[in-house]
């Protein structure tokens, strides 16, 4: 005999269809409702991971164009500016602040010993030039002001003697092999 016929049959199952709707119906939407909240968390949870990705992406994209920067100008990279690019000093080291700014701000891992060194290079700039401390620094963010002092702090005194600023090698050419005629 099928189990239905065991509780009185198909007509006592449809008499009490009216008692467990109301019961079915709010598992029902308990179960849809928590579903719906696990995938707008999963959902929240990606958007957040995407965001933070782009932003470090971004943060490492400048440093890279301010790295350009460093090969195409070795004497600002190394803080040795030539008589006359003084201006343009200013700006590379602008460019150099504002990458350190987005690295500490969206990709702080890793980054610590890189952007001390290029705060070395630029120790003098960054430590004595009135109009910066006075007029440019403030405009950058806590962090990288907490970050720039502490490193200037804790750099050893400079050296007295100030290094030749680099210079690029001039390019050799293969020497012309000898005729055989």
């Amino acid at each position: 005999m099928p189990l239905v016929y065991l509780n009185g049959g198909p007509d006592k199952m449809i008499e009490n269809i009216p008692t467990w709707a109301p019961v079915v119906t709010a598992i029902a939407a308990v179960t849809a409702a928590t579903i719906a909240y696990r995938a707008f968390k999963i959902a929240r949870d990606n958007l957040a991971t995407v965001v933070k990705n782009q932003k470090e992406t971004t943060a490492k994209s400048t440093f890279r164009e301010f790295l350009k920067l460093c090969v195409e100008k070795p004497s600002l990279a190394y803080g040795r500016p030539a008589a006359g690019e003084e201006e343009k000093y200013e700006w590379f080291v602008a460019q150099f602040l504002w990458a350190a700014e987005e690295i500490l701000e969206y990709a702080p891992d890793d980054w610590d010993r890189n952007l001390k060194l290029h705060i070395s290079y630029h120790r003098d700039f960054l430590q004595n030039n009135r109009d910066f401390r006075n007029d440019d620094l403030p405009t950058y963010s806590t962090k990288l002001r907490t970050f720039l002092d502490a490193t200037l702090r804790a750099l050893p005194p400079p050296d007295p003697t100030p290094a030749p600023a680099p210079t690029t090698p001039a390019p050799t050419t293969p020497p012309t092999p000898a005729r055989t005629d």
